[in-house]
């Protein structure tokens, strides 16, 4: 009886450390996930991005100071209409660039703190499943605002690069 008792706990021991291994080993995976999001965020050349709008907000005020409607062509004008993407887009970086920011600063700690009570088997059983789903989802979640966040950045410059300079001609030959 005394065998059997001691091999039950056991038993109990070592598949909940297994379970804790396992969860620790999904915290690390999502602090990796979060660590490269935050590389991928913090690659965005934003003085790329300052100077992409200063020269759009110059190109526009030399627009409203020449432009007579005669003078202008329908090339240009559907030109115009795409290149105002930079306006509305940089308006969109600029009010989640903070929220992003603190995002991954909060996913750090949330994860380092589930991590140490992993460490101290603090939480199991289906509070550790319930942590664990939720912390997947809040990694999903910034994911996607640090891709869209990527995929708006690259659209500013992508239009800047392509019709900032014929806009530009254009203005300055009103």
């Amino acid at each position: 009886m005394k065998y059997i008792a001691i091999l039950l706990i056991s038993t109990l021991l070592f598949s909940c450390s297994s379970k804790n291994n396992e969860a620790l080993d999904e915290v690390q995976q999502l602090e990796n996930k979060v660590s490269e999001l935050e590389k991928q965020f913090t690659g965005i050349d934003h003085t790329a991005l300052k100077n992409a709008k200063k020269q759009y907000d110059e190109s526009i005020h030399l627009i409203k100071t020449y432009y007579f409607k005669d003078t202008v062509d329908v090339q240009f004008m559907n030109s115009l209409d795409f290149y105002k993407n930079v306006k509305t887009s940089t308006k969109l970086l600029n009010k989640n660039k903070e929220i992003i920011g603190d995002n991954i600063e909060t996913m750090h700690s949330q994860l380092s703190i589930l991590k140490e009570d992993l460490e101290n088997t603090a939480i199991q059983g289906d509070k550790l499943e319930k942590a664990l789903l939720n912390e997947n989802n809040n990694v999903r979640q910034l994911d996607s605002m640090v891709n869209l966040y990527v995929n708006n950045a690259n659209r500013i410059l992508f239009v800047h690069d392509s019709i900032a300079g014929y806009i530009k001609n254009k203005t300055l030959s009103f």
